[in-house]
């Protein structure tokens, strides 16, 4: 079964590395937050990782571990251009973990109280129960 590895609290997750702007306002990076992102529903993320692991991956047993940086914004949405697998274990499992992130929805991360674009780092874990 797939999961998402130990994440919570979503601020051990938001990266301090940079990654490139997306065109929009300002994105920041975790130490600039006063507030970091949260994932909406963990339900809902666990059903679209669930949804993305490869049959044939899942079927023969194969699992492994994947590390996604992205940007969510400031409206909680994740920017589909920033999104990057930095690790992955098994290659099918990176191009997975992207088409997840892409349908995840976020509280925004705040500064001084404002919702504001930021960098995420996300490890996500797929496996055979």
């Amino acid at each position: 079964m797939a999961r998402i590895a130990r994440w919570m609290p979503v601020a051990a997750l938001v990266a301090l590395a940079l990654i490139p702007r997306t065109g929009q306002a300002q994105v920041y990076q975790a130490h600039e937050l006063t507030e970091p992102p949260a994932v909406k529903s963990a339900q809902e993320a666990q059903r679209l990782i669930l949804r993305s692991y490869p049959r044939a991956l899942r079927d023969n047993g194969i699992g492994g571990r994947v590390q996604v940086r992205f940007v969510v914004t400031s409206s909680g949405s994740v920017d589909p251009a920033s999104i990057e697998v930095v690790a992955a274990s098994v290659k099918a499992l990176g191009e997975a973990a992207t088409k997840a992130i892409e349908d995840l929805t976020f509280e925004p991360g705040k500064k001084d109280g404002a919702p504001v674009s930021s960098v995420v780092v996300m490890p996500i874990t797929y496996g055979v129960s």
